[in-house]
């Protein structure tokens, strides 16, 4: 028996594969733990994707591509310099949670390398592009031997803390503010 493509049953499997690995990780996330969770037997998930990996992917390149349709839209609000990275920032706190250190070391631990490139370009392109646009615009703004990029992998390093998981970023008490304060002005009084 052949059975049917239903895109709502897709998408629940995405939606459901998206909390758990970003929740668990690659390696504790299982295929059937995502399709006990999804309602689903694990063949029938296995219909809609061939293997772990290629669901790992599809959920990346999902949640990819909408959190940098929602960056692009942030830059297209015309604020100043300060005020675009802490919406940016903001956006990223408060919507997507992962834990990157683990996500690293997922991908270089269990994702083949084509994988990992298809992945890493499409973080590039949808997470950091985005702030590198922004960097870029206001470049006149910052010092220069500072790229865009270094600037904006940079800015990574400092708020990938606190869009690890909810509870962390509420109990640490720091606001998207006073991060990119932190990050624009250092701490020492000038």
């Amino acid at each position: 028996m052949v059975q049917k493509y239903n895109k709502d049953t897709e998408q629940k499997i995405l939606a459901v594969g998206n909390e758990l690995f970003m929740e668990q990780g690659y390696y504790a996330t299982s295929t059937r733990q995502i399709a006990k969770a999804a309602g689903i037997t694990q063949p029938n998930l296995y219909h809609y994707f061939k293997d772990k990996e290629t669901l790992y992917v599809a959920v990346i390149e999902k949640l990819l591509t909408e959190v940098g349709e929602d960056l692009r839209g942030i830059l297209q609000q015309h604020l100043d310099f300060q005020q675009s990275l802490e919406a940016m920032a903001e956006y990223l706190m408060t919507t997507h949670y992962f834990d990157l250190n683990r996500m690293l070391q997922d991908l270089a631990k269990y994702i083949t390398p084509v994988t990992r490139y298809q992945i890493f370009s499409l973080w590039k392109e949808n997470y950091r592009q985005p702030f590198e646009d922004l960097f870029q615009r206001y470049g006149h703004e910052m010092r220069s031997q500072i790229s865009p990029e270094l600037a904006a992998r940079h800015f990574f390093f400092v708020l990938s803390p606190y869009i690890t998981q909810k509870e962390q970023a509420i109990d640490e008490g720091l606001s998207s503010q006073t991060i990119v304060d932190l990050f624009l002005h250092g701490i020492i009084e000038s």
